[in-house]
């Protein structure tokens, strides 16, 4: 062989390794890892408040209000803030190796009780540092949860709704609803949520998708912790409640009208409603109640240090306190890391 022929052959053989090297790092890096058992994407409570944040690991990822709620991450203390991404971003899921969310399109708009808004056009997914971004679902998407290696989503098109499954790809959708079922609440690969003609609460067994009905009345928002369902009971001029499951007894939390509720260790943050609305929080039980902020806020989010929340109407700023704390301040740090 001349030495010609060996070179080409050398320059052959390595072309080919590159090559191979560059595929096997493509298809590694885009691979979705299966999820343990157990795995939901993020609170009910965040959701049902727009998932604006999501805690992973000891790390939060978040929208940020101050940068047209681009994709941030943090530790949970707020240190080593970093942007990921550029797209508007909320419904945000944590899986093993993944983050879903909806990506905001300013141009598509919808009608919803607070009027025109702008609506999720397709729920995507990204790594842990927002790159090799795929889409899983297009549409007007009102809803999505992270049970395991499923996909609950619940879409519109303005005319008609649609509540189907689909796997972590977004691949093998099947539909499981023509109704309005909001997928927030999941726990042990059950789904809680408000069945939409009779106002129950329902379960839904995500291995067979069975539902059951696990207690009557006009019961909105469930939220799973321990042996309790907590909820907003329509029927109880929308206080809040919570079902114990193992005495099938009701407790009434608190005789305030509640717009939007969040919970997280220990604590439950709420919105009343009324000719002096204001922000206040309690422990679990409904005791200790006090007021953290007055007027209309709205976005409640929880993560393991902090709640954070926004004023009514003034979604370019974002506010926060320790859980458990009488005083809230702006989140600056949010403000300050926009590059």
């Amino acid at each position: 062989m001349t030495s010609r022929k060996k070179t080409l052959l050398l320059i052959g053989i390595i072309l080919a390794a590159i090559l191979v090297l560059v595929l096997v790092h493509h298809f590694t890096s885009h691979k979705i890892a299966e999820n343990p058992a157990g795995t939901v994407g993020n609170t009910a409570c965040n959701l049902y408040n727009g998932g604006y944040f999501c805690e992973k690991d000891g790390v939060v990822y978040f929208s940020n209000a101050y940068d047209n709620h681009s994709l941030y991450s943090m530790d949970v203390l707020e240190t080593n803030i970093q942007k990921l991404g550029n797209v508007s971003v909320n419904n945000l899921l944590a899986g093993e190796n993944t983050l879903y969310f909806f990506q905001l399109d300013a141009s598509h708009s919808m009608e919803n009780v607070f009027g025109t808004v702008s609506a999720p056009t397709s729920l995507n997914a990204c790594d842990f540092k927002g790159k090799n971004t795929s889409i899983i679902q297009d549409g007007i998407i009102l809803g999505a949860q992270l049970i395991n290696n499923h996909l609950y989503i619940m879409m519109t098109d303005n005319t008609a709704n649609t509540f189907l499954k689909t796997d972590t790809r977004g691949e093998h959708p099947q539909e499981l609803a023509k109704e309005y079922i909001h997928p927030g609440c999941a726990e042990n690969g059950l789904l809680y949520y408000t069945d939409p003609n009779t106002h129950g609460l329902m379960a839904l067994d995500t291995t067979s998708d069975v539902p059951r009905e696990l207690l009557a009345g006009n019961i909105w928002f469930p939220m799973k912790e321990g042996n309790y369902i907590y909820y907003v009971d329509a029927e109880r001029n929308y206080n809040l409640c919570r079902y114990d499951m193992t005495g099938q007894t009701i407790e009434i939390l608190t005789k305030d009208r509640v717009d939007y509720y969040n919970m997280g260790n220990g604590y439950i943050y709420y919105q009343t409603a009324g000719s002096a609305p204001a922000l206040k929080y309690m422990f679990q039980d409904g005791s200790g109640a006090r007021t953290l902020a007055e007027g209309a806020f709205c976005n409640i989010q929880i993560t393991n240090a902090y709640v954070y929340f926004q004023a009514f109407q003034q979604e370019n700023i974002m506010y926060h306190a320790f859980l458990g704390d009488t005083i809230y301040t702006e989140f600056t740090a949010a403000r300050d890391a926009i590059q």
